[in-house]
């Protein structure tokens, strides 16, 4: 079974049952909405921060601790469930070394086309154009692809238009320079 998170201005009344889960959200310093909602729901934790940080530290009332104590029980054998959980970590790391694909020559290497396909340019009247279809992976450092054509990889798919030209730089992007 799973435990709620719980939020207050700074968390307190979280319940579990076995029909639900859900958060109770309480004013903080309200022991009447704290005594409400352990009158209408099956409390499986109160969670309470005794100086919200997130208010201002605005201190408990005195006695709205010991009265959420009242509400609670201890069961050592119950399991949590933790949901969230956050770490920040500051440091310095090696910078990671690319892959870079292997220099090619200007044209591309034919195992890289991959057909044609029609595709429609309203620039310039172009209209249907059948263009050259390239397959990303295969090509290569230093090959050059001039639009109209289309670059397709497993996570995106690159138009050229007419007079567009794309290079592959020496890590492997594709940086199109864009024609007239």
């Amino acid at each position: 079974m799973t435990l709620p998170s719980v939020t207050w201005p700074s968390p307190p009344i979280a319940t579990r049952s076995p029909r639900r889960t859900e958060t109770i959200v309480v004013p903080w310093n309200d022991a009447a909405a704290v005594e409400a909602a352990a009158r209408e729901h099956e409390l499986a934790a109160i969670l309470a921060e005794p100086y919200p940080a997130n208010m201002g530290l605005v201190p408990p009332e005195p006695g709205f601790l010991e009265h959420l104590r009242r509400f609670g029980h201890s069961d050592p054998a119950s399991p949590v469930e933790v949901v969230s959980f956050a770490v920040t970590a500051t440091g310095l790391i090696d910078t990671p070394e690319l892959p870079r694909p292997p220099q090619g020559e200007r044209e591309p290497p034919g195992a890289a086309r991959r057909g044609t396909r029609r595709a429609f340019f309203e620039t310039a009247g172009a209209g249907w154009v059948e263009c050259p279809v390239w397959q990303r992976e295969a090509l290569l450092a230093g090959n050059r692809v001039a639009g109209p054509a289309i670059v397709e990889e497993v996570s995106a798919t690159t138009v050229l238009y007419p007079g567009d030209v794309a290079r592959v730089d020496a890590i492997g992007s594709l940086v199109v320079e864009i024609g007239g």
